[in-house]
């Protein structure tokens, strides 16, 4: 009976780590959200402390988990031989849970919650943060003086379309991508768009 409670307890001990580390990665980013982009996109539901740590646990629990398995190693090594055997399938069933998790929440298109604008592409002098201040009328350079450089031009029948940002820019992952484009005729803006695109 001891020994069943020592397991427990031991157990227990582990679980409660795992959670204090995901914890403390969830306020971490949550502190550090992007709070003008996701006031300007709308994003405020997906940015609570609950769905936060919700997405950490799913998307980078591994590494708590695995920080809290070899924090504890040694101390499980040094139990009973068939202590350390009972528990090594479930902490490979833990381990393979939570890799999976971290492969679908990188590659599903969903938006990352450490860094928004990951996978978007965008010119050096892009200024994200004034995407909301486009009005109808504006004219080509005042546009480009309040947004920055496009990184493409087009021109389709007598509009002009100036792509701000693309999709592909990280190399781990596919992740949501910020759109932002306008659309000129006569030099002046008829239409806008800055949308979170997941494709």
């Amino acid at each position: 009976m001891k020994k069943c409670i020592k397991i427990i307890i031991q157990i227990l001990f582990v679980v409660v780590q795992f959670i204090i580390i995901n914890i403390i990665i969830a306020f971490s980013i949550w502190v550090t959200r992007d709070k003008k982009l996701i006031e300007i996109t709308n994003l405020h539901n997906l940015f609570s402390f609950d769905v936060i740590l919700f997405k950490t646990v799913l998307s980078v629990g591994l590494i708590p988990f695995l920080i809290v398995i070899l924090l504890n190693s040694k101390k499980s090594y040094n139990e009973k031989s068939f202590i350390f055997t009972i528990l090594i399938p479930f902490k490979i069933i833990i381990f393979l849970f939570l890799l999976l998790t971290f492969f679908l929440s990188s590659h599903l298109e969903s938006l990352n919650h450490w860094y928004l604008l990951i996978d978007t592409s965008y010119a050096k002098n892009f200024n994200v943060y004034n995407i909301d201040k486009i009005q109808k009328d504006m004219k080509e350079d005042e546009i480009v003086s309040l947004l920055g450089d496009p990184l493409e031009i087009r021109k389709y029948n007598e509009k002009t379309i100036y792509q701000f940002t693309q999709d592909g820019k990280s190399i781990i992952g596919d992740w949501a991508w910020l759109e932002v484009y306008v659309i000129f005729a006569d030099g002046k803006v008829i239409e806008k768009s800055f949308k979170w695109v997941y494709d």
